[in-house]
């Protein structure tokens, strides 16, 4: 019975077969090799590595010969010139395998061959394809090499932290920024190596987001090296986390930025000097670029009007800038429309370079000038030249009277000889017409009227510097009182006089009948100007014009002189008015009321004294004529001494300063700010309450009395001291303080500092009411 037998075999086969399909099943090459080194049993996967032994890959070849047969075909790459050899260490690792073998084979593949002794003495041996492996290894190590390239050639530098925050790795770039050995950073953290402030919100802002393991970008911050150095750095990184989230440091890169910093440092240096410079220019400034928007302009080009502080904003166009200011009222009326004003403006900024003159609505003058840059911009520079307008029209003025009085003085010369002979040939006439009636009358009624030209004459001389003046040394407080009843018979009992003599009063060296003359001249002025009575005032004071005024006032000559005023409460004149006044023939009144002479004599009496006149005047406010004639000196004067003049003295307050004469404002400003306050300036009393309103800091408010626009110096003073009670307020009048107060233009307790007035006066004046 052989039944148990062949159950055993067909079990034996059965068992084969399914150790056939288990082997035929792996993903790897698989061949089993017995005690004496031959085949048992082989895959299909080996036989497909194994191409070229496919015909010895039978039962029974020994190991040696497939080896050599793989050999033989160039199979093995680090065997080939070496076959021998490698057949010897292959035998060797064979018969007493150590642990896991990586070849390449011709074709381009890698395997990893383990061999495993079994427990008969045999041995099985596996490949592994692990081709994809090395070439995503090859790649790797190719980026990596690329990596290094870069991070070696870069600018920047790369590094890597652990999870300590201490430096793992750092790319050659850092040390040839750095003269630092990799000893003393790699293994460190960033304060081992250069420490760094880290008292500050830009710091703790950073450690905290290196705390909460978050990316950051541009870090900069400076770091002390070994040798002493400081550099500037920036840093970027990003946190590092391994498949479970696991912080594992910190990568990123690092750059040098402490040429950058410096550079930044010098060009803000640049720029601030340039603004420095900008804003010591002694005249407006403002630079708009290429497309015609403004880049900077100072502060002298904004405080050109309050309402350029909201438009001179860095980016505004040109264009919006003149619109605006144009829309407010800035520019004089005379100039048209706001479109008007903006279509005339635009045509002199688009032809840069130019330069025109410009009248504002308060009365200034500006000179303009625009260049064009290199890049295309432009510049512009405004000047203001009001001062330089009314020197100019004073001086024009000036050298008119200076004509006038050269063409009357040689038409009156002239005109004397022709009267000297018909006043002669009528005294030769008069005793030859006999008896007779009226050849008598006739002569009578010519020297009559030659006469009278004779007396025209003498005033057109008067005014042209050539009379004779008989001069002695004078009392004016004495000649002003005995002309009382004269004058009281001239005025008429609707018109009051009243004299205010200064006590201390110098004498004058002068014609006292020409003085006399003057003042009648004066006073018969001032019944005219008014028809309805009113009140007319002589005061004397002691003055001294200093070289200031003289600068400000052309015709004036600076020294010690006796000021007469002659005031009325008529209907004033108008600048235009006042500015012809003293012109001969000129005249306001009706035909047959008047020469046009009285004052062109009284000037001519002034200026020949060696003084100087000036008119005040306001329509509907009255005149005042104040004569400056020189102190007698020596022998002459008397003893009355006047006071040293004390030292101007200034102070860090702020000043609002209100008149609505351009000239006296801007003056009255300089004086000020050489006297060290910080002065800001308003042309009438609506202005001025805005400006109050916005800036707190206001210590004293210098108005003058008289303005238009319905707001005068005492109203301004009321609403100030409604919003602040405790404002201390100075008056200025061309109008001499006796008549400010007795017109009651405003309150006696309100220091009153006359027109015109010395830095010294203002200067004393203003500390004696901040102090007080």
């Amino acid at each position: 019975d052989i039944t148990e037998r062949k159950l055993a075999e067909e079990a034996l086969v059965a068992g084969e077969k399914r150790l056939r399909g288990a082997i035929e099943s792996m993903q790897e090459g698989f061949a089993l090799f017995d005690a004496d080194d031959r085949l048992v049993a082989v895959n299909d996967v080996f036989r497909r590595i194994n191409p070229e032994a496919q015909t010895f890959l039978e039962q029974g070849v020994r190991f040696e010969d497939l080896i050599r047969a793989n050999l033989k075909k160039g199979r093995i790459v680090s065997a080939i010139g070496r076959e021998e050899e490698f057949i010897r260490e292959r035998m060797a690792q064979h018969h007493n395998p150590t642990g896991p073998i990586i070849r390449q084979f011709s074709d381009g593949h890698w395997y990893i061959l383990k061999e495993t002794r079994t427990p008969d003495g045999g041995t099985a041996l596996t490949f592994t394809d692990i081709s994809e492996l090395k070439r995503a290894e090859a790649a790797l190590m190719e980026s990596e090499a690329r990596f290094r390239d870069v991070a070696e050639s870069a600018g920047d530098w790369f590094w890597e932290m652990g999870p300590d925050l201490r430096f793992t790795f750092l790319s050659q770039r850092f040390y040839e920024l750095f003269p630092v050995a990799s000893n003393r950073i790699i293994g460190k953290t960033r304060d081992e190596f250069a420490g760094a402030s880290r008292d500050n919100d830009h710091w703790r802002r950073h450690l905290d987001d290196i705390a909460r393991h978050k990316p950051f970008r541009d870090f900069e911050y400076q770091v002390s090296l070994p040798d002493g150095h400081v550099k500037t750095i920036r840093i970027s990184g990003k946190p590092l986390f391994d498949a479970t989230g696991t912080f594992k440091g910190y990568r990123g890169t690092g750059t040098d930025v402490t040429a950058e910093k410096e550079a930044e440092a010098a060009a803000a240096r640049a720029q601030a000097n340039l603004y420095d410079a900008v804003e010591s220019i002694d005249a407006g400034f403002a630079l708009f670029d290429r497309n015609d928007r403004l880049v900077l302009c100072n502060t002298r080009y904004r405080k050109l009007d309050p309402r350029l502080d909201d438009l001179a904003r860095p980016g505004t166009p040109f264009e919006d800038i003149v619109r605006g200011v144009a829309k407010a009222g800035l520019y004089h009326a005379s100039m048209g429309t706001p479109e008007e004003i903006v279509a005339e403006r635009m045509q002199f900024h688009r032809n840069a370079p130019s330069s025109h003159e410009q009248q504002y609505a308060d009365g200034r003058w500006l000179a303009i000038d625009e260049y064009k840059t290199h890049d295309g911009g432009t510049a512009l520079l405004w000047t203001d030249i009001t001062e330089r307008r009314m020197l100019e029209r004073q001086l024009a003025g000036a050298q008119r009277m200076e004509s006038l009085g050269k063409l009357t003085g040689g038409v009156a010369h002239d005109f004397n000889n022709l009267l000297t002979i018909v006043l002669g040939n009528l005294q030769l006439m008069e005793p030859r017409v006999g008896d007779d009636p009226k050849l008598k009358k006739y002569v009578q009624m010519s020297t009559g009227a030659a006469q009278r030209g004779a007396e025209l004459t003498g005033r057109l001389l008067a005014f042209a510097r050539r009379q004779m003046l008989e001069t002695a040394p004078t009392d004016i407080n004495k000649l002003v009182f005995g002309m009382g009843a004269l004058l009281r018979g001239i005025l008429g009992e609707t018109i009051k006089v009243e004299n205010v003599l200064a006590e201390d009063l110098r004498q004058i060296r002068t014609d006292a009948t020409q003085l006399e003359n003057a003042l009648i001249n004066l006073a018969i002025n001032a019944r005219d100007a008014m028809p309805e009575g009113g009140l007319l005032t002589i005061e004397t004071a002691n003055v001294t014009l200093d070289h200031a005024y003289v600068l400000q006032n052309p015709g004036a000559i600076a020294g010690d002189f006796v000021m007469i005023a002659v005031s009325d409460t008529g209907h004033g004149m108008t600048a235009e008015v006042a500015e012809h006044a003293f012109e001969p023939f000129f005249t306001t009144k009706e035909i047959g009321k008047g020469t046009g002479l009285g004052l062109s004599m009284v000037y001519g009496f002034v200026k020949q004294s060696g003084g100087y006149i000036k008119i005040y005047s306001e329509p509907g406010e009255g005149t005042v004529i104040k004569m400056y004639l020189p102190q007698a000196k020596g022998n002459d004067a008397s003893a009355a001494v006047p006071d040293a003049a004390e030292a101007a003295v200034g102070g860090p307050e702020t000043i609002l300063v209100v008149e609505d004469d351009p000239e006296v404002r801007q003056t009255t400003v300089a004086l000020l700010e050489e006297l060290s306050y910080q002065v800001i300036e308003a042309p009438n009393g609506p202005s001025a309450l805005k400006l109050l309103d916005r800036q707190p800091d206001i210590d004293l408010l210098l108005t003058d009395v008289i303005m238009p626009g319905g707001m005068r110096g005492p109203d301004l003073a009321r609403e100030v001291h409604k919003r602040r009670p405790n404002m201390k307020i100075l008056y200025m009048s061309g109008y001499t303080e006796h008549t400010v107060l007795r017109d009651g233009m405003a309150e006696a307790e309100v220091p009153l500092l006359s027109k015109p007035f010395q830095k010294n006066e203002l200067a004393n004046k203003v500390r004696n009411v901040l102090d007080n």
